[in-house]
């Protein structure tokens, strides 16, 4: 036992001077081509809060008929769904029930799954990163040992339940880490991006993926995605992924999010992608996206996005506009070298306002409009 815990102290000690030696970097590693078929781009959609908001009496329309909401999704081209879990959340929303019975309706009705574990009782992103108040007194070592067990747990629930997972994140923007403090890098150059600081990470890291592989069904092991925020700053990227891997902790998609807002614009994430898809030879999902189609207000939340100033240069915020800078984003994913990008996850397309539903500061994003209609952007995946 004490062997596998030093194990990736000293995988990451090795290459980290190797690392600090080296101008050159990490090593590219370009992708083989196969004359296989390629798997289907995917077009998903994070629905996590959709449960909650038909609950409180959202209704979803096309032309002003109302119809199932994921019969909408799945007519307009989203093959995937995304819902994030968290530990023990206050109520029951993003609970682990509540994730199941949705779930097995997701996949009930066509869908893939992806399952975001945000390691925390609430949200989880570069901000911040809260520790599950049950796991508050764990020293290190329990800490670790929590991780791999509650991973297993969650993945062999929904192998119980019959319910396959396509994919599976461990955390949520974790660039900065995960379960601070103690999985905590900070930054390139920050007084935590230390060889301490990224030993307790990848620890962390390892231990997730044993308990993926420990509580999966053999025959169906879900894909295992590590996400970052930056998806526009492959400076970021790189520092991150070149650790992780160089630590040994085995993984299969890199995930990022990209709203350009925040993460810059479609070149910044085309030449990112398109080095890492390079240097790594992994796929690389755009998990996160999302954009306006108007820069005005419905209900009494200040939205995320109200600015002129933080539209994408060449987009302006209309319904049209929506769907042409959506268009775009999934021809520059599907452009990343070696077919490795693929697809695109825009979230909470269906966060409407509702009155008995939860604060909205992204009416002006959603997918649909303030009287629950279908947006044109929502067939952005469609005629692939």
């Amino acid at each position: 036992m004490l062997y596998r815990r030093l194990l990736p102290v000293i995988i990451l000690g090795v290459a980290l001077a190797t690392l600090s030696c080296s101008n050159s970097s990490v090593p590219r590693t370009e992708a083989p081509l196969s004359g296989e078929v390629a798997p289907r781009f995917i077009i998903g959609a994070d629905l996590s809060f959709l449960p909650e908001l038909v609950w409180a009496g959202a209704e979803y329309r096309v032309d002003g008929a109302a119809a199932d909401p994921l019969t909408i999704f799945g007519a307009h081209g989203f093959n995937l769904v995304r819902l994030r879990l968290w530990h023990a959340p206050e109520g029951y929303w993003h609970g682990l029930d509540a994730t199941v019975a949705f779930a097995r309706e997701v996949t009930d009705s066509g869908f893939e799954l992806m399952l975001d574990l945000h390691y925390s009782d609430t949200w989880a992103d570069p901000g911040k990163q809260f520790k599950p108040d049950a796991w508050l007194d764990a020293d290190f070592p329990g800490l670790v040992d929590s991780v791999r067990f509650y991973t297993a747990t969650v993945v062999r629930r929904f192998a119980d339940e019959g319910i396959p997972l396509a994919y599976i994140q461990l955390g949520n923007e974790i660039d900065g880490g995960l379960l601070w403090d103690d999985g905590y890098v900070g930054w390139e150059g920050s007084p935590d991006d230390t060889w301490k600081r990224w030993t307790q990470l990848t620890a962390l890291l390892l231990a997730a993926v044993e308990g993926v592989r420990a509580g999966a069904d053999p025959g169906m092991p879900p894909r295992i995605i590590l996400h970052v925020s930056q998806g526009g700053d492959n400076e970021t990227c790189r520092w991150f992924f070149d650790r992780v891997i160089a630590a040994g902790v085995e993984f299969d998609t890199i995930g990022l999010s990209f709203y350009p807002w925040w993460h810059g614009e479609l070149r910044d994430l085309r030449a990112n992608m398109n080095d890492l898809a390079r240097r790594h030879g992994k796929e690389i999902l755009i998990v996160e996206t999302a954009y306006p189609w108007t820069l005005s207000w419905w209900d009494d939340t200040h939205n995320f996005v109200g600015e002129p100033t933080q539209l994408h240069p060449g987009y302006g915020a209309s319904p049209g506009s929506q769907e042409r800078f959506l268009r775009d984003l999934v021809t520059t994913v599907a452009q990343v070298p070696h077919g490795l990008g693929r697809g695109v996850v825009y979230w909470e397309p269906a966060w409407v306002s509702v009155e008995d539903g939860p604060p909205n500061p992204y009416e002006n994003l959603a997918l649909f409009d303030f009287h629950w209609d279908a947006l044109p952007a929502l067939g952005f995946g469609l005629e692939r």
